[in-house]
Formats: C-alpha cells, sequence, structure tokens
C-alpha cells in the first residue's frame, strides 16, 4: 500500500527501501499491570491493590495529585471530545462512562436523523465551525477519509455529515453525505483528493502528511471497523492527524490491571462517575460439563453465583477487554450464553462485568411498547400499567460552553510549536476554507 524513499511515504505506491516505521500517536491500550516501578500508575494501581476487598473505590483529584498523574497535554485538552454515558437512577452514581472519543465521531451516523426530527443538530454546526477556524488561524486543512463500508447492508454505518472542505478515499462521495444542507451557514463544497496525491514524509520520529505540498490533517469521522486494504491505511494516514483525533479511551475492564484478583471493585469518580464496574474472574473449570443434565447445569449456575457473589445481570466477556455479552444469571439462556462464549476462547476464565443500569435501573420509558404480562422489569418497577423501560444513553459534548472561535483559538495556540506547523495562511496551495 505504501512505500518509503528517503524518508518520504508515497500513499500511491512505489518501491523504496525498507525502514522502521514513525511513531504514531499514543494508542489507549487499556488496563494492565504496571510495567514501571514507581511510577504515577503504578502508585495508583498499588492504592487500588489495597481496597480489592470493598465494594467501591473513589478517585478524586487529592488522589491522582498524590500519586504524581501527569498534566493533560494541552493539544488534547483544547479539542472537544464526546462522552457517552449510561444514565443511572440514583442514590449514588448518576451515570457509568462508557466511552470518550474526538468529537464528531459517536454522532455522525444519526446527525441527518437528528436534524429531520428536531429541525437543527447544532453540534454540527458548532463542530464545523471549529475545524474552519483552525484551519484559517493554522493553515493546515482537515482531510476527512472516506472507508467503503463492510457491505452494502452495512452503508448506514458510514453515513456523516460534511464537516471538512476535503475528503479522500472513495469517490462516491453521495454514500457517505446523504444529505447535504443549503442556505445561509451550509457547509461549502466537498473537493475530493485521489489517494495518489497524498504523501507522507518523517519529520523526526512523526508523520507529516500534504497534498501537493499542502500541511493535512486526516480524519475519520466513523467508528465501523475498516476492511482491506484500508486497514492499513487508516492507522497510517490518523498517525499524521492531529494527536486528539485517532483514539476512543474506554476506562471498563480494570480487571486487566490485577491479573491475580478473582474480584475488583467498582472505580468512581468524584463518586459522581462509575468509570468501571465491578468485575469477577469466573474459573471455567468451576462450570459444569457439556454433557450435563440441564437441571444439573442450571444447579451449578446457582451455585457458582452464590459463591462468587455474582449479581443477577452481567455483562460477560472472554478477556478483560473483549465484547460484552448480556446475561441474566438466573434465566435459562445463560447456559447456552455461557457456552458460547466458551467456545470462543481458549482462556482459563471468563470476566464477569456487573450491568450498569441493571434491567430494573432503566430511566427511559417508551409508551409505544409494553411487555407481556409477567415481564421481569415491569415487575422489579412495580408498575405494572406504566411503559416500558428501555436502554438509554446519552452524549455530552465537552467543553459545552465554549464558542468554536474560541475552541479553535485555544487549539491553535496548543499546536504553535509543533512539528513542521505551517501557520498563517499564505503557504503555496492554500486556499482559505471559507472560499
Amino acid at each position: 500500500m505504501s512505500d518509503t524513499v528517503g524518508g518520504v511515504v508515497g500513499v500511491g505506491g512505489g518501491v523504496g527501501t525498507a525502514a522502521a516505521p514513525p511513531r504514531t500517536p499514543p494508542r489507549y491500550t487499556g488496563w494492565h499491570p504496571a510495567r514501571t516501578p514507581g511510577s504515577g500508575y503504578a502508585r495508583l494501581l498499588a492504592h487500588l491493590a489495597a481496597r480489592l476487598g470493598e465494594e467501591r473505590v473513589d478517585v478524586d483529584e487529592a488522589l491522582l495529585d498524590a500519586v504524581g498523574a501527569p498534566e493533560v497535554p494541552a493539544v488534547l485538552e483544547s479539542w472537544p471530545a464526546d462522552c457517552l454515558l449510561r444514565p443511572l437512577p440514583g442514590p449514588g452514581p448518576l451515570a457509568v462512562l462508557e466511552s470518550s472519543s474526538p468529537a464528531g465521531v459517536v454522532d455522525a451516523r444519526f446527525a441527518d436523523a437528528l436534524d429531520e426530527l428536531h429541525g437543527d443538530y447544532p453540534n454540527v454546526r458548532a463542530y464545523r465551525a471549529f475545524l474552519a477556524a483552525l484551519e484559517q488561524a493554522s493553515g493546515v486543512r482537515f482531510l476527512e477519509l472516506l472507508l467503503p463500508p463492510l457491505g452494502e447492508s452495512a452503508a448506514n454505518a458510514v453515513r456523516r455529515p460534511v464537516l471538512t472542505g476535503w475528503c479522500t478515499g472513495d469517490p462516491d462521495t453521495a454514500l457517505y453525505h446523504d444529505r447535504v444542507p443549503s442556505g445561509p451557514g451550509a457547509p461549502r463544497p466537498v473537493r475530493h483528493i485521489p489517494l495518489e496525491r497524498i504523501t507522507l514524509r518523517r519529520l523526526g520520529d512523526r508523520l507529516v502528511a500534504e497534498v501537493d505540498g499542502v500541511r493535512v490533517h486526516p480524519v475519520h469521522h466513523a467508528t465501523r471497523t475498516a476492511a482491506p486494504p484500508y486497514d492499513r491505511l487508516l492507522p497510517l494516514l490518523l498517525g499524521a492527524g492531529h494527536p486528539a483525533t485517532g483514539h476512543v479511551v474506554q476506562l471498563c475492564g480494570q480487571a486487566g490491571a490485577f491479573p491475580r484478583a478473582q474480584r475488583v471493585p467498582r472505580l468512581t469518580v468524584g463518586g459522581h462517575l462509575v468509570v468501571s464496574p465491578a468485575q469477577w474472574r469466573v474459573p471455567r473449570s468451576a462450570l459444569w460439563r457439556a454433557t450435563d443434565t440441564e437441571p444439573a447445569k442450571a444447579t451449578a449456575l446457582a451455585a457458582l453465583r452464590r459463591s462468587l457473589g455474582l449479581p443477577r445481570f452481567v455483562h460477560l466477556r472472554a478477556t478483560p477487554g473483549g465484547k460484552p455479552v448480556p446475561v441474566d444469571l438466573a434465566a435459562l439462556p445463560a447456559l447456552q450464553a455461557i457456552e458460547r462464549l466458551c467456545q470462543t476462547s481458549d482462556g482459563a476464565e471468563l470476566i464477569a462485568e456487573e450491568a450498569l443500569p441493571a434491567p430494573g435501573q432503566l430511566m427511559l420509558r417508551d409508551a409505544r411498547y409494553t411487555g407481556p404480562p409477567g415481564d421481569g422489569d415491569r415487575e422489579a418497577a412495580g408498575a405494572a400499567d406504566r411503559p416500558d423501560a428501555v436502554a438509554a444513553q446519552l452524549m455530552l459534548r465537552m467543553p459545552c460552553d465554549v464558542p468554536a472561535a474560541e475552541l479553535a483559538a485555544r487549539a491553535h495556540a496548543a499546536l504553535r510549536g509543533t512539528a513542521d506547523l505551517p501557520g498563517a495562511p499564505g503557504v503555496p496551495g492554500w486556499t482559505s476554507p471559507t472560499q
């Protein structure tokens, strides 16, 4: 897909000499045992390890200062982020933090629908204005990567609003920009840049992307996995992008930091936000045999739940950071779910994570849906005549009260002095994003 020639990587192809790959921005890799004794992370894990027997452990600013947690780099802090939350009914924490991702990724595929439902979705307009203002100040163009969907039935997953003036990848832009608004404040026409016009070059241990000599920051506002050969192209180009746009942070999976702990407590921040639900290790040796009868399997599961102190509703994973499978441990289908999960992994254990919120704690109710008599959630809620509770997520953009121009000024100030930043408009080939 790409070759290196004298420090220049041409995405369009070519033949060159082999060289060590340049460093890309660090990616969040989840919880893991401490690798550097005495580091801030090691001190944080030591604090948590001393409290593994507690129901909940809270982290606040004072604790982070005490363990020597580093300051958030300005180049990351100045970029808007979308926090995905699962509301909780209380008393106690208000929500579970599911993830934190660069702005414009989580809500991209839903932006057109939100416009249709509510007339105007301000997040898109504000984020587009932020990118345009940052382009104007820095001389760097943002380049949207359009990667084909995994299949025709998955085309909706790659749709997104027009956020940048330049794009690359799939030239069928109508597949991605389903509805382009017009009128005052509408985005400028999108210019498609063929992949062969993008070059990557080394600058120290970083990558710099350019189009005909114009510095670009590749961005990708979609959540779907890229299919070959784009699975190799995507991380390569994003490695030349803005450091804040290339990763998603998920703080669940605390069990990964304590490989010998049978249970890790719920981890909260300031008492208000759950960042990692409680988790248990379930030894596969404690499970039933595949040849056992259904009553014997159900008895073994009930005994296992009592011995480990597992809640009724959990998410099961093959590894601490694996894909979660929701399971009701008091229902017979849990037997088949556990057996299927065991078939996908050769590990000695499964990870059970408390489901937050549990079905009886769902806060959003929809009158269009009603469950059958005896529905578990309706019984738990004690209101058989109420509409069904449905799962809900809330997306909160941070910061939520800073104008786009001011936020762009902060981001530009944080970028000053970084590698090969063009600076003010006037570099060869640069055109104003407002033109």
